[in-house]
């Protein structure tokens, strides 16, 4: 598998040097509640454990269970992937996590990842999962993904009863879809932009009425270095979910004040990939190019804003968490309801960069 990185985790093939976290974790009390006892106690055990559970899927499979790595702090927490089954007809998704770091949204932007994977890159139609029936956050965690429930089964060649639960393609495509939530633009080079009803996106250009539209760079600071640059930055975007994790910190930020022309919601924007396309409404299309590079105008609105989306993390990567920037491939008219489909490019997928 190639490497696999969400907003926050690095998903890495267990090795022998994981010998410690194996054993920490399947005797944890929600492994041995709800999974089993491996009985793996000691290195050895888990050395064996790691060979003959993991190890064996990424070499027979070419897939597995992969823990879960903090990028901040280089700390591994869980374990999240995707396994192949004697008694079950297609791949389901598994987990488990350190119980310090439950009701984080870990394991479910984990998750997410994975069933990208099955679905995107596997070419899977359908993916399963189980429970134990009595572990109620397990099956929440499932629904909150879209799986659905699909009977109770006995789980390999034993006796116990655990919920199956099925996730389709299709369903999951419409999960991940999002809303538009605002609309905004502006004529003059203002920090903000002005809410409004609805926008059209021209092809090419950007937004019709807005300073920034057009083939060539517009924000300032850019046409001073090269006048002649393409304008990768026509469309601004930024999720809604932002502004409620700025909320938490202290900051009220309503739409349009950020200079973003379209506000989001249900899509997870800084960790899509390059030249993924969001098709809004019934035909606009814009092509993601990478993240914004916002500036200190942002304390402008409110002190300490704007250290509060570009920052280094523990690991020293800059973070950028202002949005994302596009290009209008398709125009079209814009609209607060609208229903935002996220498509993914075929074959690798590359991180945002700003631009």
């Amino acid at each position: 598998m190639k490497p696999i990185q969400t907003q926050r985790l690095d998903l890495q093939e267990v090795n022998i040097n994981d010998t410690a976290f194996i054993i920490e974790l399947l005797n944890s009390p929600g492994w041995l509640a709800y999974i089993g006892d491996a009985k793996v106690r000691e290195p050895n055990d888990a050395a064996r454990y790691i060979e003959t559970k993991l190890q064996k899927g990424y070499r027979d499979d070419g897939f597995g269970l992969y823990k879960m790595v903090l990028r901040s702090t280089g700390e591994t927490i869980g374990l999240c992937g995707l396994i192949q089954r004697s008694f079950l007809e297609d791949i389901d998704l598994g987990f488990g996590l350190l119980p310090q770091y439950y009701r984080k949204g870990y394991t479910y932007e984990a998750s997410i990842k994975m069933l990208e994977y099955a679905f995107y890159e596997l070419k899977v139609n359908k993916v399963l999962a189980f429970t134990s029936l009595e572990n109620p956050n397990s099956q929440n965690l499932l629904k909150k993904l879209g799986f659905k429930t699909d009977g109770i089964i006995k789980y390999g060649n034993t006796e116990e009863d655990v919920h199956l639960y099925k996730l389709e393609m299709e369903k999951f495509l419409e999960i991940q879809s999002g809303q538009v939530k605002a609309v905004s633009k502006s004529s003059t080079h203002s920090f903000s932009k002005f809410v409004t009803a609805k926008i059209k996106l021209l092809k090419g250009l950007g937004i019709e009425g807005d300073a920034h539209m057009g083939k060539t760079v517009k924000h300032r600071s850019r046409v001073r270095k090269d006048p002649n640059q393409p304008n990768l930055r026509q469309v601004h975007l930024i999720h809604e979910e932002l502004f409620n994790e700025l909320a938490q910190k202290g900051f009220t930020i309503k739409a349009g004040q950020m200079g973003e022309n379209i506000l989001t919601h249900g899509i997870d924007l800084l960790n899509l990939p390059r030249n993924t396309i969001l098709k809004i409404g019934n035909q606009a299309e814009i092509e993601i190019t990478g993240l914004r590079n916002p500036c200190s105008q942002l304390n402008g609105l409110q002190e300490g804003l704007m250290q509060a989306l570009v920052f280094t993390d523990d690991a020293g990567k800059v973070i950028r968490k202002a949005g994302i920037m596009g290009i209008v491939k398709q125009g079209g008219e814009v609209r607060v309801g609208d229903r935002i489909e996220v498509i993914r490019p075929i074959g690798e997928h590359v991180a945002l960069e700003r631009v």
